[in-house]
């Protein structure tokens, strides 16, 4: 999907402009949201942003290897760093706001790839349904919760590698398969990508579904509803970092840094949690203050290493398919 983002300047009052194309993912920027959130950077940089959007990370980083016209990529994350060789097709840069992202969410030093954002993995839980949640993943194995688990397949979508990887950082190569041996009679399905298990959670098809823990915040502004609970097990908790890049073949190498350094502002940074639903990668006052969101006992994210987990992901996604076709 393609959509120009023009800014309200009149063209003829500034025949010069600079137009900077960026990647991303749906999840990221849509139609609606887009003229909030990053017009007053085209207006400041007298420049129009162009948007091509994909359904998810997966199919970026796809587009991304067929040598496209790209300046900036927004969405990639550090799934997507763990499982795959992105190094060359970035250009590194450390934005002017570095030094206000939390500490534990950089996991590349060369700032070939800059958080931007970050949501908690959880299970969300629909409460008229489920009066015990799962608080561990030793009850998730529970034959209570049979056919109720729905989340997106690792093979298509972060979600599902990061759960995957998640288990595998709280139980060891070892320990995880007799993980998913135990709750496989549990999951109602797996899915393509990540909204259609929320849809089908939406529907009523499943009372549980994988999804950042703040995603009650969403229902609770939008439909006034508190029916929605996120439980993170208390064996630990795992994120998802998104980010952006700069695109090795960008024609706009200054306005790309530019773009950058924009998303750590403020005036960016205090938006992502009522409009992307996810928490700030800055260090940002009041990020959870009036929203009770579980947290973390333990951050397993960055258990397993980069290049362990290049090495290894193929035989863990090989052995987790098996399992689940047994």
């Amino acid at each position: 999907m393609v959509f120009g983002c023009k800014s309200n300047v009149n063209r003829k009052e500034q025949p010069k402009t600079d137009k900077l194309i960026v990647y991303t993912t749906h999840n990221i920027i849509w139609e609606k949201n887009w003229k909030d959130v990053f017009s007053d950077f085209e207006k400041k940089n007298e420049c129009v942003l162009e948007f091509i959007t994909f359904s998810n990370s997966n199919h970026l980083l796809e587009a991304l290897k067929k040598d496209p016209v790209a300046d900036i990529v927004l969405g990639l994350d550090n799934i997507n760093y763990y499982t795959d060789y992105l190094d060359t097709l970035f250009i590194p840069y450390k934005p002017a706001g570095a030094k206000a992202i939390k500490e534990d969410l950089i996991f590349d030093k060369k700032f070939i790839l800059t958080p931007v954002s970050y949501g908690e993995l959880s299970f969300i839980i629909n409460q008229s349904e489920i009066g015990d949640p799962p608080y561990t993943f030793g009850i998730m194995q529970d034959g209570m919760f049979k056919q109720k688990l729905l989340f997106p397949d690792p093979r298509t979508s972060s979600y599902g590698k990061a759960f995957l990887i998640w288990s595998i950082s709280n139980f060891g190569v070892n320990g995880y398969g007799h993980f998913w041996r135990s709750i496989k009679e549990n999951i109602f399905t797996t899915t393509d990508n990540w909204d259609e298990s929320y849809n089908m959670f939406l529907a009523g098809e499943a009372p549980i579904v994988l999804g950042y823990s703040t995603i009650p915040l969403y229902h609770i502004i939008r439909d006034s509803s508190h029916l929605v609970e996120s439980v993170i097990p208390i064996e630990g908790g795992f994120r998802i970092i998104e980010t952006a890049g700069i695109y090795y073949k960008s024609q706009n190498l200054l306005l790309s840094q530019k773009f950058i350094d924009y998303l750590l502002k403020p005036e960016y940074q205090n938006t992502i949690l009522t409009t992307k639903w996810v928490y700030p990668a800055t260090i940002i006052e009041s990020t959870r203050s009036g929203d009770k969101f579980p947290e973390m006992t333990k951050d397993l994210t960055f258990e397993l290493s980069a290049k362990y987990t290049r090495q290894n992901f193929n035989n863990w996604l090989d052995r987790w398919i098996s399992l689940m076709e047994k």
